[in-house]
């Protein structure tokens, strides 16, 4: 049930804050109602969380419907920067006034999707959210650990540049606080699937896989580091996410209805960068990824990189 608001305005809660919100000269059409759906949950105590779908494809400013030209990437990787030094100061906090005053400064930043994941774990939700009828499953609760000791998969990567296939398995072995660590450590991502560490090298903070939360149209933004194991050159990429709809598929483990993902990534390295375009689909009951089709080109050489598949052999998930 909406929050009637105060008689002193004559505004429900929801307008409220979007009428304050609307007041920003510079923001953004997303950002808005994103910081409007945090104020509503932090003043009702996650009793009332609206919820959003967008068609949007670009930053538009709300109060001209002016267009925002993408960031150069220079300057995003100085925000990635910038802000991973404060997402660290964050990300250990027990106090939930934290990660939501970090998100207000910037729902759209690199590190907003971690902050509300944090924010799902220290605070709640006291009430489901109302899911679009198309969806045929309930999602997971938000912030509630999607992985657990015992849960295991398969996946089958496809090279299309070599004609190879192999079958790639993982178990859930041990958990460490919000620390995910499959066969033994050999693999170890966190509680929202983000990759950690791998045989591909030690990402920081993560590649995001799956966000807080799945709705048509939603976009976000993510940035990492990646390191090889072994030492050597460290590569920071940045990624844009979209949310293109519902649609079944097919894959070796069964057929589900899935999230649609298409992501767009550069990956800069001392003298070289690569450029990535993905479509990824997601099971809305796990939020596990069940596809992943990727294709890197460089960009300084032009040629094709990277042509692969990865994609759900089998799946068993322990009781919940």
């Amino acid at each position: 049930m909406a929050d009637d608001g105060s008689d002193a305005d004559g505004n429900g809660l929801y307008t409220r804050f979007l009428l304050q919100e609307l007041q920003r000269p510079q923001a953004r059409i997303e950002d808005v109602f994103k910081r409007v759906r945090l104020q509503v949950r932090q003043a009702t105590q996650g009793w009332q969380i609206p919820w959003e779908s967008t068609n949007l494809e670009e930053d538009v400013i709300s109060a001209t419907g002016r267009v925002v030209a993408a960031a150069p990437l220079a300057e995003r990787l100085r925000d990635f920067d910038a802000q991973r030094r404060a997402w660290t100061r964050v990300s250990t906090t027990a106090w939930v006034d934290e990660p939501v005053a970090f998100v207000e400064r910037d729902p759209s930043g690199p590190f907003a999707e971690l902050a509300q994941f944090a924010i799902d774990r220290l605070a709640p939700p006291l009430l489901k959210l109302q899911l679009p009828a198309a969806l045929q499953v309930a999602p997971p609760v938000p912030g509630a650990d999607r992985y657990r000791v015992g849960d295991a998969w398969e996946m089958e990567w496809i090279d299309h540049l070599r004609g190879t296939r192999r079958r790639l398995p993982y178990e859930v072995t041990r958990l460490d606080g919000t620390r995910v660590l499959a066969n033994n450590g050999r693999a170890v991502m966190d509680q929202m699937g983000n990759i950690i560490e791998n045989e591909l090298g030690r990402r920081d903070p993560g590649i995001l896989m799956v966000p807080s939360e799945l709705a048509a149209g939603r976009r976000w933004r993510s940035a990492y580091s990646n390191t090889p194991l072994a030492g050597g050159v460290t590569a920071r990429v940045v990624v844009d996410h979209r949310v293109e709809g519902l649609e079944d598929i097919e894959v070796p483990v069964g057929r589900f209805r899935a999230w649609r993902v298409a992501m767009t990534d550069t990956s800069m390295r001392p003298g070289d960068a690569s450029v990535l375009k993905a479509t990824m689909w997601v099971d809305p009951e796990s939020m596990w990824p069940l596809r992943d089709v990727r294709r890197f080109t460089s960009m300084g050489r032009g040629w094709v990189e990277l042509d692969a598949t990865d994609e759900m052999a089998s799946m068993r998930r322990v009781r919940r």
